[in-house]
C-alpha cells in the first residue's frame, strides 16, 4: 500500500520515457476493482490478477525466494535486472538507469575503486591522474558512463579552472557519443542550469543539445535545445522551438510545455519592443 504514490509517481513521469509499471495482486477481482477505481488517478498505472492457481506469484516472487511485499522486478529486454523492494532508494536509480541503459551492476563494481581514486585525485589537485581514471572509467562503456564523461567536463571547468580544456573535452564527447542522447543531453543541461558556472558556454550547449535532438528526436530534446537558446539570449527562437515541443509533447505533459512557452513568449515580446 504504502508503495502505491511512488510507483504511480514514477509512472507518470517516465511513461513517455518507455516505463511500464504493472501491479499483480493476488486479491480477487470483488476486491481489487473497487479498490482500483476507488483509487482513481492516484493509482494511473495498470493492475493485472494473478490466477487462481497463484501462477504469477510462484514463477516469480516464490521462484526468486522473496517473501516480502512489496516486491519488485526490473525487467528489460525479457531479462530480470534487479529484484527488490519498491520503497528501497536504489529502486528509482535501477529503474532510471534501465531507462536510459546504463544500469550495469558488474561494472559499477569494477568502475568504484577508479572512481574513488579520481575523487582523492581532484581533492589533492593532481588533475592528470583525475583525468587518466575518468577516462579508464569511461573506457569500461562510454554509455552505461556518459554521467562521468559530463563530470569530466565538469571538473575540468569548475576545479581544475581549465575552460579550453574543458571545452575541447565537450566537444570531444559530442562527438564521441553523437548516438548517445542521454549524455549530450546532461552535457547541455550542465551547461546551461549548474550556478556555479560563471560564464556558460552556450555554443557547447547548443551543439550538444542539437546532437541530442538528432539522437533520439523527442519533445524533451526539443525543449532542452529551446531552454539553451533561451538562455544564450534568442527568446524568439527558443520560443519557436518550444511550441513545436509543446505541439508534440503528450497530452499529461501538455500544460508543462505550454508554461514553458509562455515565458519564452513573454520575454520575446518584451525585447521586441526595446
Amino acid at each position: 500500500m504504502r508503495s502505491i504514490p511512488h510507483l504511480n509517481e514514477l509512472s507518470l513521469k517516465y511513461k513517455t520515457k518507455g516505463l511500464v509499471i504493472m501491479g499483480i495482486s493476488d486479491e480477487t477481482m470483488g476486491k481489487v476493482k473497487p479498490f482500483v477505481t476507488k483509487k482513481g488517478s492516484a493509482m494511473s498505472y495498470p493492475v493485472a490478477i494473478d490466477t487462481s492457481e497463484k501462477a504469477t506469484t510462484k514463477n516469480w516472487r516464490e521462484a526468486a525466494k522473496q517473501d516480502g511485499i512489496p516486491c519488485a522486478f526490473v525487467v528489460r529486454d525479457s531479462k530480470i535486472v534487479w529484484i527488490g523492494n519498491p520503497l528501497d532508494p536504489k529502486f528509482d536509480e535501477v529503474v532510471v538507469g534501465t531507462l536510459t541503459g546504463r544500469y550495469n551492476p558488474d561494472l559499477n563494481k569494477r568502475a568504484e575503486p577508479l572512481l574513488r581514486a579520481a575523487k582523492d585525485a581532484v581533492r589533492i589537485k593532481n588533475f592528470k591522474d583525475a583525468w587518466k581514471h575518468y577516462d579508464d572509467v569511461i573506457a569500461l562503456d562510454p554509455k552505461v558512463f556518459g554521467a562521468v564523461s559530463v563530470l569530466k567536463y565538469k571538473t575540468m571547468l569548475l576545479d581544475a579552472k581549465d575552460p579550453t580544456g574543458a571545452n575541447a573535452w565537450g566537444l570531444q564527447v559530442c562527438s564521441a557519443s553523437s548516438a548517445d542522447a542521454v549524455t549530450l543531453a546532461e552535457l547541455a543541461t550542465l551547461i546551461v542550469t549548474d550556478s556555479a558556472i560563471a560564464q556558460p558556454d552556450y555554443t557547447l550547449a547548443e551543439t550538444a543539445a542539437t546532437a541530442a535532438l538528432k539522437a533520439a528526436p523527442s519533445p524533451a530534446s526539443k525543449a532542452l535545445l529551446a531552454e539553451v537558446n533561451f538562455k544564450a539570449g534568442d527568446a524568439e527562437k527558443a520560443a519557436a522551438l518550444q511550441f513545436e515541443a509543446w505541439m508534440a509533447a503528450d497530452p499529461s505533459e501538455k500544460a508543462a510545455f505550454k508554461s514553458v512557452l509562455d515565458q519564452y513568449k513573454k520575454s520575446s515580446a518584451a525585447k521586441a519592443k526595446l
